[in-house]
């Protein structure tokens, strides 16, 4: 089923993956029956997936939590400050450029209430994108994490380009299979005379038909 859903996704990502590891370990966790009659297997199976979840784990939290449709799924259970002080380690710069705005006095203020605010502590307003990032809600799965951020850029303009970054590299290689596929139903023993340029162009144009971009 794990497989069916990867192999399903023209734009795999980490959250993806994440998503389907953290399920697929916390369904055998539930299997716990010593008595069941595959138990053993169970338990084989399990510790496989803990040793690729150990492997994968640490280096696809920056690709997950840029994924803005499964951002909080792929961190379930796991404390928010934890996930936060994670990514603000992996991008000092975004955290040292917190804009600090403060509260100006109105300068057309009366001389008795501009020296009573005189006395007030002055306001600071943090703005933190890591954080406002994360406390946005989720977005629509229907939506490719790239298009999100494009759309987003102006809101987090640091955070955008790192997101960019990350999110251009595939989680698995499904989509290059996939290409390969189609190549090789479109190069076929009838069709071996093809041209190089031939076969790039009617590759070309199948992917834009698909995407409706023709």
């Amino acid at each position: 089923m794990a497989t069916t859903e990867l192999s399903g996704q023209t734009y795999p990502t980490a959250a993806h993956v994440r998503i389907l590891f953290l399920s697929l370990i916390s369904y055998l966790n539930s299997q716990n029956d010593s008595n069941h009659l595959l138990s053993d297997m169970i338990d084989k199976i399990k510790q496989k997936l803990e040793c690729y979840w150990n492997m994968i784990d640490e280096n696809s939290k920056v690709s997950a939590f840029f994924d803005s449709r499964y951002k909080n799924l792929c961190f379930s259970g796991t404390d928010t400050n934890s996930v936060l002080g994670f990514i603000r380690q992996k991008f000092p710069f975004i955290t040292q450029s917190q804009s600090q705005v403060q509260i100006q006095t109105n300068s057309r203020m009366s001389h008795f209430l501009s020296r009573l605010s005189n006395n007030q502590p002055n306001i600071l307003i943090q703005r933190d994108e890591i954080s406002s990032y994360w406390n946005l809600a989720c977005a629509s799965q229907d939506i490719t994490p790239l298009d999100w951020w494009k759309a987003h850029e102006t809101e987090y303009p640091l955070l955008s380009k790192a997101a960019q970054d990350y999110l251009g590299i595939m989680a698995t290689s499904v989509p290059c299979e996939q290409l390969f596929s189609i190549a090789g139903l479109t190069i076929t023993k009838s069709r071996n005379r093809l041209t190089g340029k031939s076969a790039r162009a009617i590759l070309c144009l199948k992917s834009w038909l698909k995407e409706k971009i023709i």
